[in-house]
């Protein structure tokens, strides 16, 4: 069921995460594997109705003997993750924007560019802005809430990857484009497929700065997509709403 749930989330556009203590830390058995899932209740990141990561009592299982696993699918939205011995993080999850945006709903936000339309056509598919705000504010806060807890003590650097895959001629939108809207469509066009960051944190500032680490994360995520100068306002903005429940 595993392979299976992995393979249709990689059909199209998703997310893959990965948060655990540097190599240097590294401990095969840092907890009991009947504690794991306890572990995840207790950094787990409550802020929308779709916690991070979200426990589906159903999809649980400790059959690899070294890590709880966990799946769920849910309309537009399937998900995987696990949680190894060793205090490794992992998780899958399809691209929302893959699932909501039907054919009437793309040609809409095609429709709100009136410059570069000879751009818009390139566009395949979407990624929406505040979304992925969103998504960073709640990887980077759940990686805080991790580091804080005794079992991670020891440790003093955690490595974070992040990976959006299938991102060739997606552009970025807003949902709430009859508020605001980008002056011109800003797509991906590298030529890999793939947008990757491996990047090693100090625990202190993890901890105290997560908000503004995803802040910093998602302006390096535009600027793939040729938005070079983001208002660093307007997303902090929409991380407050965010972080206030106010979204």
């Amino acid at each position: 069921m595993i392979n299976e749930i992995q393979q249709k989330i990689k059909k199209k556009g998703y997310w893959r995460v990965i948060i655990r203590p540097s190599q240097e830390f590294y401990k095969k058995d840092r907890f009991e594997l009947s504690k794991l899932v306890g572990v995840i209740e207790k950094a787990q990141v409550r802020l929308r109705g779709w916690h991070y990561p979200y426990i589906n009592r159903e999809g649980l299982s400790c059959s690899l003997q070294d890590r709880v696993t966990n799946w769920v699918k849910c309309k537009a939205r399937v998900d995987y993750w696990d949680f190894s011995l060793s205090g490794q993080f992992s998780r899958l999850l399809t691209m929302r924007e893959e699932y909501y945006i039907d054919e009437k709903k793309e040609q809409e936000i095609k429709s709100d560019f009136v410059f570069s339309k000879y751009k818009v056509k390139r566009a395949k598919s979407f990624l929406e802005v505040v979304s992925t705000v969103y998504e960073l504010t709640e990887i980077y806060l759940f990686a805080a809430n991790l580091a804080q807890l005794g079992q991670y003590t020891d440790v003093d650097t955690f490595e974070i990857i992040i990976e959006l895959h299938d991102v060739k001629n997606r552009m970025l939108f807003f949902w709430d484009s009859f508020r605001r809207d980008l002056v011109e469509p800003y797509i991906f066009d590298g030529t890999d497929n793939v947008i990757r960051f491996k990047d090693t944190y100090k625990k202190d500032e993890l901890i105290a700065k997560s908000d503004s680490i995803a802040i910093e994360k998602a302006i390096e995520i535009f600027k793939y997509f040729n938005w070079i100068n983001p208002s660093k306002q307007m997303l902090r903005g929409d991380q407050k709403k965010l972080l206030k429940g106010t979204w």
